[in-house]
């Protein structure tokens, strides 16, 4: 309606969904000094370079660190590029090499699973059974979205109807604008009629 596709649009917050979560911390991340609180810069090993991308603070991207070792690469961004000093540092991803020697990590993925198995009520999933590190299909009263994200399945006078992330449903959308088309429409008439 008036070139908006209530039914199919997707709310803001599940497209920045990968970005609000929150992952087990490595053993090599470091935390940002004072005056730089919640800027991080972000490793991610790539096995085709054999070497560690950067995504820095406040930039879109990786970039070839040409590092090799996340020993390495913390001394660098700490202590020798400027950009990145007294900023923190995370891991996405670590070497294999490095993900031996990660002490939070008992599979040694380099994801920095840790030894805690993921809660899966947070994304509304299912756990599945002898698995810590993957959830199951939504949970009963959730369907899956666009994105993949399980939402809230809201039932009113016998039809069902998917509710977005910030609780407003499409039904109470389509309510709205219809009372601001009928006004619209209304003041239309109004001016006409004078």
């Amino acid at each position: 309606m008036f070139g908006v596709d209530v039914l199919s649009s997707v709310p803001i917050t599940h497209l920045l969904m990968a970005e609000m979560k929150t992952f087990n911390a490595t053993s090599f991340d470091i935390e940002p000094m004072a005056g730089n609180e919640g800027k991080y810069n972000d490793a991610k090993w790539y096995s085709s370079t054999d070497s560690y991308w950067v995504q820095y603070e406040g930039l879109t991207g990786r970039t070839n660190s040409g590092k090799t070792s996340a020993s390495d690469l913390i001394y660098w961004l700490s202590n020798v590029l400027g950009k990145s000093k007294g900023q923190g540092i995370t891991f996405s991803e670590l070497s294999p090499a490095d993900a031996g020697n990660d002490t939070t990590s008992t599979g040694g993925d380099g994801t920095g699973g840790g030894g805690t198995a993921k809660d899966c009520s947070t994304e509304n999933r299912e756990a599945v059974a002898g698995d810590t590190t993957t959830c199951g299909s939504c949970l009963s009263g959730y369907v899956e979205d666009e994105t993949g994200a399980c939402v809230a399945i809201i039932k009113t006078s016998g039809t069902a109807e998917i509710e977005s992330s910030e609780g407003i449903s499409s039904n109470s959308i389509i309510a709205a604008l219809a009372v601001f088309g009928m006004i619209g429409s209304f003041m239309v008439w109004k001016s006409k009629s004078a």
